[in-house]
């Protein structure tokens, strides 16, 4: 699935925050765990960070899409993780 992480996120009254999807995502997939990241989880979360930090159209699996959305909890508030969460739906 295609994404644009340069989709800048929107408050609750529409305006848009200084931050877009990529640097959303890249703060998620660096959520601490309880335990160690295994190494492959870890450089799997790694490389993916990497590639949508700056933003910009990326091609990632619906797998990868579903990752970034159950760990955008751990690092931001509700209204942010709703606006990501729709822009990474499949």
């Amino acid at each position: 699935m295609k994404v644009d992480f340069s989709q800048k996120i929107t408050g609750p009254d529409g305006k848009e925050l200084d931050i877009h999807l990529g640097q959303v995502s890249l703060n998620a997939l660096n959520a601490p765990e309880k335990e160690p990241l295994s190494l492959d989880q870890a450089i799997k979360r790694g490389n993916l960070a990497l590639l949508v930090a700056d933003g910009g159209e990326h091609e990632i699996s619906p797998e990868d899409a579903s990752l970034i959305r159950s760990l955008l909890p751990k690092v931001w508030a509700p209204v942010v993780v709703a606006r990501a969460a729709k822009m990474l739906e499949g």
